[in-house]
């Protein structure tokens, strides 16, 4: 009987222990998650993909460092994310032309732009997927530039980016 009521109250008790656990896993991101979380969740209409590549405090290499989609994090920049880097010119791919790709369909746009902070330095690179399709190239780019400069305001400096978000 004892184990019986044992296995109840953990069972009880396991949705409560989830949720304190995810409530910690959030409060270990680092700044740059921080602002990907926040940035989805309040453009989440418009919103479907954002990820932010940067080379790491004492790393060699760019790679991506806070995404929507947490598997991608630690993932190196491609050719073509560096690429924006090298020429400091977004590129948006629009569906039909290499754009936002959700379960292996292309439903809207992307943008690959360089990361500025506060002071205009470029310290990565956005990577930007939208839910605008072919047509709305006007509006991609405009909302685009938008998410580019609300990101920029919130970054002091690159290192800022690496720092536990509070």
């Amino acid at each position: 009987m004892r184990k019986i009521i044992g296995y109840c109250f953990l069972w009880l008790l396991l949705p409560c222990c989830n949720q304190l656990w995810a409530q910690n896993q959030a409060s270990n991101d680092i700044l740059a998650q921080k602002l990907v979380d926040e940035l989805l969740a309040k453009h989440q209409a418009e919103l479907l993909y954002l990820g932010l590549h940067l080379v790491p405090p004492n790393g060699t290499e760019s790679a991506i460092v806070a995404a929507t989609l947490r598997d991608k994090i630690g993932k190196k920049s491609s050719c073509a994310d560096l690429h924006v880097l090298e020429t400091e010119v977004p590129i948006l791919e629009m569906k039909g032309g290499g754009g936002t790709v959700i379960k292996g369909t292309i439903i809207g746009s992307t943008v690959l732009a360089p990361l500025h902070d506060r002071k205009g330095n470029i310290v990565g690179i956005v990577n930007i997927g939208m839910s605008f399709g072919t047509g709305r190239e006007s509006e991609a780019a405009k909302f685009a530039r938008s998410i580019e400069q609300e990101l920029a305001g919130e970054i002091a400096m690159k290192l800022a980016l690496f720092e536990r978000a509070h």
